[in-house]
Parts: C-alpha cells; structure tokens; sequence
C-alpha cells in the first residue's frame, strides 16, 4: 500500500511517500519528493510520473508475483498499466483517453506485455458505447491495428483472440462472427486443444444464444467449455433467471457486490430488479450506492429513469421527462427503452431506429433482461417485432442460430431440447 503526507514549506513542496506490505504492515520503501512552490499547480498525472519514476524498482514480492502474472517483468511498464486500469474504472471520455494512453505507454516500454494490451482492448470497447458512428470507425481501426500488432508479438495468445473478437464486433457483422465460430466448433467438436485456441468457440457461441433467449442450448454450450477445462461452472445470469426467476437473479448480484466483483453493473441491475417487484423504497437504496460508485454518473442516470418510470414519475410530457429527453447524457437506447415502458410504441421505434453500431450491441447484450420492464402490450406489437429484426435481435436473428444449433447438433450432441427445434432457412 502506497502512503503519503504533503506539505507546504516555504517556498517548496515536500511529499512523504511510504511503501507499505498491507499484510505485515512492514515499511517496504521511503522517500521525500520536494517540488518548487512554481511547481505547485502540478496535475495529478504530473505528480504521478514523478511517483512512478521514484517508486519503478520498488515493489514488495506479491506486486512482482501479480506484474508476473499479467505478462511482464517490466516493472514500469507494470505501473503504467495500472494506471490505466485505475483510470479505466471511471468510464468518462477524458478518463478513457487517459486510460488509453497509460496502456499504450505500457506497450512501448514492453511490446508484448499481454496485460497492457487487454486492457487497451477493453479501453477501446467502452470508448465505442459513447461515440458516434465516425468515431466507431476509427476505434474499429485502431483494435485493428492492435489485432495486426499482436500477430507480430503473441500470435495464438488469448488476447489475440480477444483482439479479434472485439474487432469483428466493432464491425457488428455478426453474422460473420457466428459463422466463424460455427466452422470452428465442427473441426474441433472435442475442443481438444481448447487451452491454446485464440478463440474459444464453444463459450462464445454458448454466449450468444444465451442473449438470443435460446437458454438451455447456451446453457449446454457453456456448460460443456467448463467441464473440458475443468473449472467449476456459475451459471451466467440469462440461466439464473431461467432457472430461479428474479428472485435468484437480485441473490447473485448481492453476492458480487459483497465480492466486489462488478459493483456498477451489478448496483444498476438490482435497482431494477427492486422497482420491477414494485420495492422501491430498496431501489432507490440500491440507486444511492450506485451513486457512490458510480463516478461519472452514466450508469448510475440510465438506471434512475428506469426506476422512475416504472415507479409512473417519468410519464411523457412531464416535466422529469422533457429533462430526461434533453439531457446530453441521455442516449437514444435510453430514450427507447423509456418509451417502451410509458407504453409509447411509436416513440420507442423512433429512437431505437437511430441506434448507432455501439448502441445495438448493448441492446444485444442486454435485450433479455429489458424486456422484463415492457409491457405485453410492446412485446407482442408487430412493430415492436419488427424494429428487432431491423436492429438484429429479433426472430430472425434467434432463427438462424436455432438453425446453427442443429447444424451442429451432430458433431456436439447439443441440441435445442424443450425449445421450438423449428428454424428457417437462411443462408450465411
């Protein structure tokens, strides 16, 4: 643990640092960092490079065993990315600018250093939840360009096929991406050599099934990756909820918060959970420690609406709605989804026709558990059914790998069992 105390003398600046083994409270490392009071009005990232250059050899056994294990014996090149991840956390544009650039300052110290590049990666993929289509492309390019780099460094790695996966996303043809991990199943139905793949096709695919509503076939595919790298299964939430209703659902998002384990996510989805079961006293409590975790406020925006709108304070022409419509922080999906749940059909198409290749893959992500907030009356409206086949996550889309399941069935002996083994044709 790193500690501090600083101070205004004269006409310097004195910073006491400690190096610290949190477990035996032992002092590792100590210095005294002075600064010119003309100095004073030094950033955060300025002080910290002048941390980073003190402190780059210091580091306790279990740091160096952790820096090991990301991909590096680099110990600069460790702490750049650290700082990366730390500011990752926050999800702001700036901060994931930053974070972007303290990974790529990691790379350049240690060009195959796993650890920095998938956490670039990950940069990358939150920056295209908040851009338009023209900056999509050019985040599109630039995993490009990490894809090509990792070809010359760590061909074969698991973040290679990270790499990938993420640029064919970007490019959100999925169709291409299914295909690709269909043609990889039937050459390696065994998954014999599963720990070397770049891409493990089983999960992936297991994973989009799953988001298409096909629960017990994803289920299986999930299920049969972990048994062959033997490693206990958790059920993913689309089978919790299949298996145990809500209920389950609000216990399994209790239990990574008390880990601390996806914290946000896990806030926002049981605010939620609380206002569907109509508890929204616990959601707005829920909504309060999301506030507080939630530094930019983005997740932490989207998710109070929801509650107000399922509460009925969000009803169109209200005042809280004009704001939540104006609102530069408001997205369209947003926008949608709060009209799918005041009932306005027409309004809800509108804003969901303008979702940009980002918004769609969250709407990919995260349409079987939307849904739970919208009325039959939505669900079952032609338009409604319409606009998901436009967008990709309709039936359509749940056709096609329903047929991909029983292409596949005899190499896998995964079929769709209680599900409607019906499909219809389409071609790849």
């Amino acid at each position: 643990m790193l500690v501090g105390d600083l101070r205004i003398v004269g006409d310097h600046i004195e910073l006491d640092i400690q190096l610290v083994a949190v477990e035996s409270g032992m002092e590792l490392y100590s210095d005294r960092i002075f600064w010119e009071t003309s100095e004073s009005g030094a950033v955060p990232e300025e002080i910290l490079n002048k941390l980073l250059t003190t402190l780059k050899v210091h580091l306790n056994d279990v740091v160096r065993t952790v820096m090991l294990r990301t991909g590096t014996n680099n110990a600069e090149a460790f702490l750049e990315m650290q700082r990366s991840r730390r500011t990752l956390n926050a999800v702001t544009a700036p901060d994931l600018t930053l974070a972007a650039k303290y990974a790529r300052n990691a790379l350049a110290l240690d060009p195959e250093y796993e650890g920095a590049y998938r956490c670039l990666l990950i940069v990358y993929e939150r920056m295209a939840q908040y851009v338009s289509v023209e900056q999509n492309e050019i985040i599109r390019r630039e995993v490009e360009r990490i894809v090509f780099d990792l070809e010359q460094h760590l061909p074969g790695s698991e973040v290679h096929g990270l790499a990938k996966f993420i640029a064919a996303s970007l490019d959100n043809d999925r169709l291409k991406m299914v295909s690709s991990l269909v043609q990889a199943i039937r050459a390696n139905p065994e998954q014999a050599d599963v720990e070397d793949r770049a891409v493990r096709p089983y999960p992936t695919f297991g994973g989009e099934l799953l988001l298409a509503g096909l629960i017990e076939a994803g289920d299986a595919y999930m299920r049969r990756y972990f048994e062959v790298i033997d490693i206990p299964y958790k059920p993913p939430l689309a089978v919790v909820l299949r298996n145990g209703g809500i209920d389950a659902v609000m216990d399994r998002r209790k239990e990574l918060i008390a880990r601390d384990i996806e914290v946000i996510r896990s806030l926002s989805g049981l605010s939620t959970d609380y206002a569907r079961k109509g508890d929204f006293e616990q959601a707005r409590e829920s909504l309060s420690r999301l506030d507080q975790e939630d530094k930019a406020g983005i997740w932490a925006h989207g998710v109070r609406h929801i509650v107000m709108a399922l509460e009925g304070r969000l009803t169109n022409g209200s005042a809280a709605h004009t704001e939540f419509t104006a609102n530069p922080i408001t997205v369209d999906i947003q926008r949608g989804t709060i009209a799918f749940i005041n009932g306005e059909l027409s309004d809800g198409i509108r804003y969901w026709n303008n979702l940009g290749p980002a918004e769609r893959r969250f709407l990919n992500m995260n349409l079987l558990f939307m849904e739970h907030y919208l009325s039959d009356t939505i669900l079952q409206d032609e338009a409604y059914i319409a606009l998901k086949d436009r967008l990709g996550v309709g039936p359509q889309w749940r056709n096609y790998l329903k047929a991909k399941v029983i292409e596949l069935e005899p190499f896998t002996g995964i079929g769709l069992s209680g599900e409607m083994a019906t499909s219809v044709a389409y071609i790849d």
